[in-house]
């Protein structure tokens, strides 16, 4: 999971992390679940369109559906588009 933050993208060190993180993902293991928290989708898109193209939970819908969206990403239950409604 990485929460994907205004903070986030003023750092060095999360950026060399997710870049690693992208690096499993291209070897075909899904590994990134982001979750925007005081983020809109479309300031995601300015800052990352590589994030913005993932589904992510979005943290202002609460704690719970965000517990419920990791959780059925998890079990292999959720809807991977990124057009799907929960990308906010």
């Amino acid at each position: 999971m990485v929460v994907l933050s205004p903070s986030f993208f003023t750092k060095n060190w999360p950026q060399a992390e997710l870049d690693a993180l992208f690096a499993i993902e291209m070897s075909g293991k899904k590994v990134i679940l982001p979750v925007r928290h005081g983020l809109t989708h479309q300031q995601l898109v300015s800052l990352s369109p590589t994030l913005a193209g993932l589904l992510a939970a979005d943290s202002a819908k609460g704690i719970q559906a965000v517990a419920i969206e990791i959780r059925d990403v998890v079990r292999g239950t959720r809807n991977e588009s990124p057009a799907a409604p929960t990308t906010g």
